[in-house]
């Protein structure tokens, strides 16, 4: 992937990442092993660094504390989303592959999960854009020690993978699990007869359709 100049900031593509076809288990399990298990790595790593830095050099980089404060707020939001994600989310879409009848789920449809994630990403974004407009674009002082240019490296990294993982739940996973969810109720309104599809005001309540 290319990455853009330091003082741009990535563009969240609306591209999948994921071949036709791809499958929700596979998508779900792919975003795990890649993009979840990214950030459970790095950014414990990267607030203790931004931290210890703020502590050494504010006196000098006055930007530091209020950066350390950002990225102790980005962990805070996104630590506790992964695991909404692989506990409530993910495994409701895997059993949606495939399946017959719709998964009994406490959440009721998957869009009220997918909702709530998508708010998240809202917030996730916004998180993003402040911490570059906080280093400047990632841009460090030259003059900067060593460990503050390469912290604003892994955050520029930070932001790029998270754009990426985003993209992918927000235009690949979460639309291809609400459409099977939908295939599957409407098999099952087909199978029943027209006697016992439902009611429409029903399916629009659910679905939020008009």
């Amino acid at each position: 992937m290319n990455k853009p100049p330091m003082n741009q900031r990535p563009q969240a593509a609306s591209d999948t990442g994921f071949a036709p076809g791809t499958s929700l288990t596979a998508m779900a399990d792919e975003i795990e092993a890649t993009h979840h298990a990214y950030l459970r790595r790095v950014l414990p790593e990267i607030h203790n660094r931004a931290v210890l830095l703020a502590g050494a050099h504010s006196a000098r980089y006055p930007e530091l504390a209020p950066l350390a404060a950002l990225v102790r707020e980005l962990r805070a939001d996104l630590e506790p989303h992964l695991v909404k994600e692989e506990q409530v989310l993910f495994p409701f879409a895997r059993l949606l592959d495939g399946a017959d009848s719709l998964p009994r789920f406490h959440c009721g449809s998957i869009r009220n999960p997918i909702g709530a994630m998508m708010g998240e990403h809202d917030r996730t974004d916004e998180l993003l854009a402040r911490l570059r407009a906080a280093t400047g674009g990632y841009a460090a002082h030259a003059d900067a020690p060593a460990g503050i240019h390469h912290l604003y490296r892994d955050l520029a990294e930070l932001e790029a993978d998270t754009l990426v993982h985003i993209a992918k739940e927000n235009h690949g996973l979460f639309p291809a699990a609400m459409a099977a969810e939908r295939a599957v109720v409407e098999r099952q309104a087909a199978a029943a007869g027209p006697d016992q599809g439902g009611d429409p005001a029903c399916w629009a309540h659910r679905f939020g359709d008009t």
